[in-house]
């Protein structure tokens, strides 16, 4: 699932949601004003702006609701898709 990382009175973290909402894209929002550890997660990504969208614990796009949206529905799915493939245990090995 798409996580979205905001703060309040956060103009850019609104567009955000707002975007994914009219995308119909499910995520999550955690508000990094009342979750330390989240706080501190991005600041140890050497984040120092919101939002931040990540997939998983992986970033899913640079640059918070700019670079969002920039991207269509189906190039953030893509981007989703491609994560999805780097967790997949590509064994296909015969065994004897």
């Amino acid at each position: 699932m798409i996580t979205v990382y905001t703060k309040d009175l956060c103009g850019f973290c609104h567009a955000a949601k707002k975007y994914l909402d009219e995308k119909n894209l499910e995520y999550k929002e955690i508000n990094i004003d009342y979750d330390p550890e989240a706080r501190a997660f991005l600041k140890a990504g050497g984040h120092k702006t919101c939002p931040q969208i990540y997939y998983r614990s992986d970033i899913l796009v640079e640059g918070g609701y700019d670079g969002l949206s920039t991207l269509s529905k189906e190039e953030i799915e893509q981007r989703i898709q491609g994560f999805d493939l780097e967790h997949f245990n590509f064994d296909i090995s015969y065994k004897l």
